[in-house]
């Protein structure tokens, strides 16, 4: 992973140096720091959909499926998406400015894995962008935790794997609103929050 992400970062730099904002390092604090909120809310919808169900083995298995699709999938899923970015017509865009709704549009949705420097309009931009990112965590979240969990959980209890899946989505259907709800406070102070973002940028830099 380590690797991807620092091709990744080699080859999308030259097109966007000293420009833009590259929104993983928006999300991945939020996701990082919720992570044991996150890991409570789920092992509680697990624990009413299947009270058989140890604390234990619920705590542990959501635990590491969270882990993995957070450390990992995360990182992953952006890489991919930054990718289709730099393919896609329209995802690199002009520095122009938002001159029309459709600029506007391809700002937070295409343009949205590293948006372009349209310092001014950040504002609204980075929690739509956000909004707009969080649909292909949430699909993420939901194929890599269900394979995780299943694979968990089978070893001691007698489940199926449609079972876990539609548990699985009840889960994360309740954390993603947990995780909404506080970046909607975190943006709110978003200039204090700017600022731990550009130190969570340079340690994510010295560590790859």
């Amino acid at each position: 992973m380590r690797a991807i992400l620092f091709l990744t970062l080699c080859v999308i730099t030259p097109a966007h140096a000293n420009a833009g904002l590259p929104m993983l390092f928006v999300i991945w604090p939020i996701f990082l720091f919720a992570l044991i909120p996150v890991i409570l809310i789920e092992s509680l919808v697990f624990k009413f959909k299947m009270p058989e169900l140890k604390w234990k083995s619920i705590f542990s298995s959501v635990g590491i499926a969270n882990i993995i699709s957070t450390v990992i999938g995360i990182p992953i899923t952006w890489v991919v998406l930054v990718l289709i970015q730099l393919i896609t017509p329209g995802g690199q865009g002009t520095y122009s400015g938002l001159s029309n709704p459709v600029i506007g549009l391809l700002s937070v949705t295409l343009q949205a894995p590293w948006l372009l420097p349209y310092e001014s309009q950040f504002y609204w931009m980075i929690p739509c962008a956000f909004l707009f990112l969080m649909i292909f965590f949430f699909i993420m979240s939901i194929f890599s935790e269900r394979w995780i969990l299943f694979k968990m959980l089978k070893k001691s209890y007698s489940i199926n794997q449609q079972e876990t899946d539609n548990i699985t989505l009840k889960a994360n259907v309740y954390s993603y609103l947990f995780l909404i709800s506080c970046s909607a406070i975190i943006f709110y102070y978003r200039e204090i929050y700017s600022q731990f973002v550009v130190s969570f940028a340079a340690f994510v830099n010295k560590i790859f």
